[in-house]
């Protein structure tokens, strides 16, 4: 933990975060790097430390292109915390999917009132 070097990586993770592969993500990883909101990152990181474990947490990352992706985390620290095992989502589909529904509610709703005020004159 106090390095927060990775020992291990999956080729999905890989994919990820744009490494090249397994060998350049074990090389290069840094995970501040790949934060949007670093102080985030030292919240998650603090919440690891007490309580052990975060079951979930939706972060905004980037890949090291700079594109930007949303990420649901799930992370356990050893019992000697000196290590931690993270599980990454990539959820960039369904937020975006629940913006452009969340848009469409709203162009909708901004109708409604136009609509009724004609009906009633």
């Amino acid at each position: 933990m106090k390095t927060f070097r990775s020992v291990d990586v999956n080729e999905r993770a890989v994919a990820v975060f744009g490494y090249k592969s397994k060998k350049d993500f074990l090389n290069n990883f840094i995970s501040s790097a790949h934060y949007i909101d670093l102080k985030e990152r030292e919240k998650v990181i603090e919440t690891l430390v007490q309580t052990g474990e975060i079951r979930s947490t939706i972060q905004e990352m980037q890949k090291v292109d700079g594109t930007r992706f949303w990420a649901k985390m799930f992370l356990k620290l050893n019992s000697e915390k000196t290590l931690a095992q993270v599980m990454l989502i990539d959820i960039t589909s369904q937020i975006r999917y629940g913006e452009d529904l969340q848009a469409i509610v709203q162009e909708r709703t901004s109708h409604l009132p136009l609509h009724l005020n004609e009906k009633e004159l």
